[in-house]
């Protein structure tokens, strides 16, 4: 969560300027709302209390699943961005560079969100491994 948080934060200022920045950035939203109440359900115990009605360990490895494959597609994308903003490429970007940041500033910005989605997905792979093993525990 605090990786998802740190994602937010760093997008939050220039979100309108790819299309890109704003799409990782309600999802982020997404998968940290969700991320959020898969540990309260565990937290409470809701997936033993219920789990003859719901398969609480199929839901929580699937959405560990799409939240990895996200993270690192998120990754893919910002590598991308980085590459291309390094070698002084911003065209790909609907608006400059929020003035109070700077291109330079900007970069690491990006650099820092790629690497947090590259650990977002190494959490999301780890939380999906230690589910399949001590699942409805």
């Amino acid at each position: 969560m605090l990786a998802s948080l740190l994602i937010i934060l760093f997008l939050i200022d220039g979100r309108v300027q790819w299309s890109v920045y704003t799409a990782i950035f309600v999802i982020t939203i997404i998968l940290l709302i969700t991320t959020f109440l898969t540990l309260i359900v565990y937290f409470f115990r809701i997936h033993v209390q219920t789990k003859n009605q719901l398969p609480w360990v199929t839901i929580e490895l699937l959405f560990n699943l799409v939240a990895c494959v996200t993270s690192l597609v998120f990754a893919g994308i910002l590598m991308y961005d980085v590459i291309k903003m390094y070698k002084g490429e911003f065209h790909h970007h609907k608006y400059v560079t929020p003035p109070n940041i700077g291109a330079g500033g900007w970069r690491t910005r990006i650099l820092v969100v790629m690497i947090t989605e590259i650990f977002n997905a190494i959490f999301y792979g780890i939380s999906m491994v230690r589910t399949r093993q001590y699942g409805i525990l």
